[in-house]
C-alpha cells in the first residue's frame, strides 16, 4: 500500500504544479493535461487494484465531474 501512495504523489504533485503554473501564466488549464492525469490515474488504479480499482476510479471521476458541472 505504501508504494501506491508513493506512485500517487509522484504523479499528482508534478501534475498539480504544472497545472498551477500554466493556469497562472495563461489563465487556463489545458485539456490535454487533465486528460493525461485522468488516464494515468486509471492506469495506476488498475495496476494496484485491478478492475475494482478501475471501477472506483471511474465512479470518483464521474462524481467529481458531476459536482463541478452543477
Amino acid at each position: 500500500m505504501d508504494s501506491y501512495w508513493q506512485m500517487t504523489c509522484a504523479i499528482l504533485v508534478p501534475g498539480i504544479l504544472l497545472a498551477s503554473w500554466i493556469d497562472y501564466a495563461q489563465r487556463r488549464v489545458p485539456n490535454w493535461l487533465n486528460a493525461a492525469l485522468i488516464v494515468i490515474g486509471f492506469v495506476v488504479q488498475a495496476w494496484f487494484f485491478g478492475m475494482d480499482g478501475l471501477r472506483t476510479g471511474f465512479l470518483g471521476m464521474l462524481t467529481g465531474f458531476g459536482l463541478l458541472i452543477v
